[in-house]
């Protein structure tokens, strides 16, 4: 099974023939008829223990073993993708895995938007109970800013304060479970 890829807008190429993987730079294009030029990389596919393709990245790691590796730099995911299932096709006894981030990484920003959302109430709910209180906070004073933001909602009272706030941390927590 032969298969030749040239990489978009460079001159990079990459052919698997006769169970190796033969990467350069070339200005023909090769195929079945053509030879694979001389001074193109040879990597055999018996010595790859491991390919690592990360969405991240723009490289395919190919592992030989521990201490050795390799990096095939590639931009279009497509291809890379499409050289990752030909290389599953040559080595049948490969075990695969999809590594995942973890449902922390996942809700990052979730999170850290609770904890924004919970100091915005807090200063909002003391504003609150002054207010409630007799307390007088002049708008005209203060600069525009945070504490500002708590003051104005402030004004709507406690009970409207905590439903709210109560119904935005029901959303929040909709949306990381």
């Amino acid at each position: 099974m032969n298969k030749y890829w040239q990489i978009p807008e460079s001159k990079n190429q990459i052919i698997i023939k006769n169970w190796n993987i033969f990467y350069g730079q070339s200005e023909l294009e090769i195929n079945d008829s053509n030879e694979i030029p001389k001074y193109f990389d040879i990597i055999s596919l018996d010595k790859i223990e491991k390919v690592e393709n990360t969405e991240k990245t723009n490289y395919l790691k190919l592992f030989f073993n521990q201490y050795s590796t390799t990096k095939l730099y590639l931009s279009n995911e497509r291809i890379k993708s499409e050289i990752v299932s030909h290389i599953k096709e040559y080595k049948t006894e490969y075990k695969y895995k999809k590594d995942l981030p973890t449902s922390i990484e996942f809700a990052k920003g979730h999170y850290i938007l609770i904890v924004l959302f919970s100091l915005f109430f807090f200063c909002s709910l003391y504003f609150a109970i002054g207010i409630s209180n007799g307390e007088n906070f002049p708008l005209k004073n203060m600069r525009v800013g945070l504490l500002h933001y708590c003051l104005y909602v402030a004004k709507i009272g406690i009970l409207n304060l905590i439903i709210v706030y109560t119904l935005d941390y029901l959303i929040k927590m909709g949306l990381i479970f």
